[in-house]
């Protein structure tokens, strides 16, 4: 699995943006370092004589890198919570375990915050969105995310979306598809932990990208998907795992492989 999820990662076109365009060096540098607070904090709940310092170090790393890191400490906790479910107790003892990330988000949100008041910047997009047009829009952004994703045959740095041109019609029941592909993801994902936490890994990231893109015009970018091709590339694998563990699907396992 872990073979044929890494060459998943590697070969994926989507990568392309995130790898060849140079304004993409955020994306590289947070999900390096968010990936490794994520492999040294789980590591070092398996061993108690390790402290997570050097998680909270990259940790620290990959929020200076790109903002979207906050979304690690929300992973941390999902991949505690895939193991021990979500009882009362569990949420308290996952919130106890991520609670240093959290402060240091906190501490990382608070600079930003002055510097950005510092420099007056202010919103030039006037445009809000009522409540339906923001459930239609991020409909659209599952559509379009899942289809670079499956079918990256028509990739672009730059895409046009427009929630509030949303209509329920072929377009719609692209969406309603790509919705149910998803139903159907998390269905069969519910049993293994991995899966479960494969699953988080393609999601959580990309939520700060849902916020972004909710604006007219604004597009979504490939760039975004580089930290959820992590969580797609060892849902293949494990796919790809259980379609070969049985004889029928064997040969198509290897072919797809």
């Amino acid at each position: 699995v872990p073979f044929v999820a890494a060459a998943i990662f590697a070969v994926h076109p989507a990568q392309t943006e995130a790898v060849a365009w140079v304004a993409s060096l955020p994306e590289l540098t947070f999900t390096l370092a968010g990936l490794l607070a994520l492999w040294l904090e789980i590591g070092a709940r398996s061993r108690p004589d390790r402290t997570s310092t050097a998680a909270l170090a990259a940790f620290g790393l990959a929020l200076l890198a790109k903002e979207t890191a906050v979304v690690v400490p929300v992973l941390l906790a999902s991949w505690e919570l895939t193991g021990t479910g979500t009882s009362w107790s569990a949420l308290r003892a996952a919130g106890r375990r991520v609670r240093p990330y959290l402060a240091l988000t906190g501490v990382y949100l608070a600079i930003r915050q002055a510097i950005l008041a510092a420099a007056n910047l202010r919103n030039l997009d006037d445009w809000h969105p009522t409540a339906l047009e923001a459930v239609a829009g991020a409909g659209v952004l599952v559509r379009d995310y899942l289809s670079v994703l499956l079918l990256p045959d028509e990739l672009d740095h730059w895409r046009r979306f427009r929630p509030a041109d949303f209509q329920w019609s072929v377009e719609g029941g692209s969406v309603l598809f790509a919705l149910g592909v998803v139903g159907a993801a998390v269905w069969v994902a519910r049993r293994r932990r991995i899966a479960r936490f494969g699953l988080a890994l393609v999601a959580l990231p990309l939520a700060p990208a849902f916020y972004v893109s909710l604006g007219r015009g604004t597009p979504p970018a490939e760039r975004y998907l580089y930290l959820p091709m992590v969580g797609f590339a060892l849902l293949g694998a494990l796919t790809l795992q259980a379609m070969a563990s049985r004889p029928r699907l064997h040969l198509i396992a290897v072919a797809t492989f």
